[in-house]
């Protein structure tokens, strides 16, 4: 089993040495690691879980709990005893993989970042996640149905909290290049953005859909408790003509449509309780992060992204 902590101590078939809580836990723990874990998940679970409840802070227990939590797609109790284990272990590598690894298949790549970065130096898989998420800025980009939650948007917006990320981009490129082959890529950490392909428009129009409704909930939630004073909106457009139009014209329209659809992200914003300290702004197709002309292309040019500072 993947990140399972082996506690390498002997241990006789009952339990009866054992002169502390946390002892008669670590024994537990080496009995569900003695099962298999694709035929005895279960009763593994038992057994972590009954060492948790001798001994609250054992950081072994509560990663291999979280390890079978995980494989079971249990993400959300995964990443409570991921995060348990860590506060009882702040330098456990197993951990913070596994909660990087959580993070990511919740789609919250800003804090899975976060998390593989704390052991990019230590560790090669992470040094690859790391390496991903920051090719074209991934992290802070979320495409499609996910959601970014505001503990993610938080992450971005937070200047102190990506200078740390900034530095340990660094840090861990000295160790290996790969990971930012360009260093521009370790420099945008520090870039308080977020991009949203998931704030969807129709084609040519300007209103936002229903998907998007759960995004802007977090987005002013985050707004609202950042007390954020200086925000900007940027709406852009893909590179599609308009019927029966000329070139020119097609691209004045497309700059209209990228400034309406920032206006309207600011509204709906407004409408959740966010101050206007908001100025909007639209690019058209002039600022695509794809070349070409393409349904691809186009789909992840009609984006807004908005930038936070204090």
């Amino acid at each position: 089993m993947p990140r399972l902590t082996l506690i390498t101590f002997l241990i006789f078939p009952i339990i009866v040495w054992a002169k502390t809580p946390c002892q008669t836990a670590d024994q537990y723990v080496v009995r569900a690691l003695y099962l298999d874990s694709a035929a005895h998940a279960a009763q593994q679970k038992k057994y972590f879980r009954r060492a948790i409840a001798l001994c609250p802070t054992h950081p072994e227990a509560h990663n291999n709990l979280a390890v079978v939590l995980e494989q079971e797609q249990n993400y959300s109790d995964a990443l409570y005893h991921y995060q348990q284990a860590l506060k009882h272990r702040p330098n456990y590598v197993k951990a913070w993989l596994g909660l990087g690894d959580v993070y990511y298949q919740q789609g919250q790549l800003p804090l899975s970042l976060e998390a593989y970065l704390q052991i990019c130096t230590q560790h090669q898989r992470a040094r690859q996640r790391v390496a991903a998420l920051l090719e074209k800025h991934r992290y802070r980009t979320v495409d499609g149905n996910q959601v970014l939650s505001s503990e993610s948007l938080n992450l971005l917006f937070d200047q102190s909290r990506l200078e740390t990320l900034y530095q340990q981009a660094n840090q861990c490129r000295t160790v290996d290049r790969d990971i930012a082959p360009n260093p521009e890529a370790t420099r945008a950490i520090r870039e308080p953005v977020a991009v949203f392909r998931n704030i969807q428009f129709k084609v040519g129009r300007f209103y936002l859909s229903l998907v998007s409704e759960q995004q802007l909930t977090e987005i002013a939630t985050t707004l609202i408790q950042m007390n954020a004073r200086h925000i900007q909106i940027r709406g852009h457009s893909d590179s599609q003509a308009w019927k029966g139009q000329l070139a020119t014209r097609s691209r004045q329209l497309n700059l209209k449509l990228s400034q309406e659809r920032a206006n309207s992200v600011k509204s709906a914003l407004m409408s959740k309780g966010v101050l206007d300290r908001m100025k909007t702004v639209g690019y058209g197709e002039n600022s695509p992060l794809v070349n070409g002309h393409f349904e691809t292309a186009w789909a992840q040019n009609r984006r807004v992204e908005i930038e936070v500072k204090n």
